[in-house]
């Protein structure tokens, strides 16, 4: 029934978006298969190598020298299309890897893009010790769709039992679009 959708979709937003900027094809593209693959979190294509199949997660990447080749314009447009149609599937930029978790244990089963117009320094930064340590593998755990439990330090009630406090993240739907000079 929606076959051709996808590539409906491709041809008209590329279609747009040279039509409103100079951006190279090439990041339109992109752009627009990160689009694709943070709305469609139950859609795999079957394989004979995996029994889930290969999933719509999009990890995407616009490389490019500054100020020429309108990257974060080619953000900005799916920036604000989900911002009219699907607000909630974006999720923040900055966020530690325990704020990430949380954010995709709200939404288990659902799509979620975090978006980056200048992604240099987070990779530096999760190169080091410190609040972005561990962020790599959990892209890679959501990426191959694994179930992620995070413990907080247990808390106890006012009777005095001790109470279980952690997200659980069961089916990660993650996609990710980034820039970089």
């Amino acid at each position: 029934k929606f076959g051709n959708l996808p590539i409906l979709f491709m041809s008209d937003w590329i279609e747009l978006l040279q039509e409103l900027s100079d951006t190279p094809t090439e990041f339109i593209e992109i752009v627009g298969l990160a689009a694709l693959g943070a709305c469609s979190p139950h859609v795999h294509f079957p394989t004979s190598f995996s029994k889930k199949g290969i999933h719509t997660n999009i990890y995407g990447l616009i490389v490019a020298k500054s100020g020429k080749f309108r990257k974060s314009t080619a953000i900005d447009f799916l920036r604000d299309m989900l911002d009219d149609v699907l607000p909630e599937l974006e999720i923040p930029a900055k966020a530690t890897p325990e704020a990430l978790i949380e954010q995709i244990a709200m939404r288990n089963g659902k799509g979620a893009i975090q978006m980056h117009d200048e992604w240099t320094q987070q990779i530096i930064e999760i190169q080091k010790k410190g609040y972005q340590e561990g962020i790599a593998g959990i892209w890679m755990q959501m990426f191959d769709k694994r179930k992620l439990i995070q413990q907080r330090h247990s808390k106890r009630n006012s009777d005095g039992e001790q109470k279980v406090d952690a997200d659980r993240v069961v089916d990660p739907h993650f996609n990710m679009l980034g820039a970089c000079t």
